[in-house]
């Protein structure tokens, strides 16, 4: 939603935040106690993931943009898929 014409890249997007919050949580689960590993996997999941979607991979990410874009018609369907991807 934040990402200029992102709306019209549907679903590069919806995959991107499929995938990018997919390998986050294999990064976190495999990390295990290990803070570090975990916070520059997620540092790294969201700089390759920020140029199709604009990196959230976190549904309340998503929501505080849709709120701050005021774009409520618009993005309404948009932001359904994303949380639900």
């Amino acid at each position: 939603m934040e990402k200029p014409h992102g709306d019209k890249f549907i679903l590069p997007v919806l995959l991107t935040e499929l995938f990018g919050t997919m390998f986050l949580m294999l990064a976190v689960n495999l990390a295990g106690s290990d803070d570090l590993v975990a916070s520059l996997a997620f540092f790294a999941i969201i700089v390759c993931s920020y140029e199709v979607s604009g990196g959230h991979l976190n549904p309340a990410i998503s929501v505080g943009v849709y709120i701050a874009e005021k774009a409520y018609v618009r993005n309404l369907i948009f932001l359904i898929f994303i949380i639900f991807s």
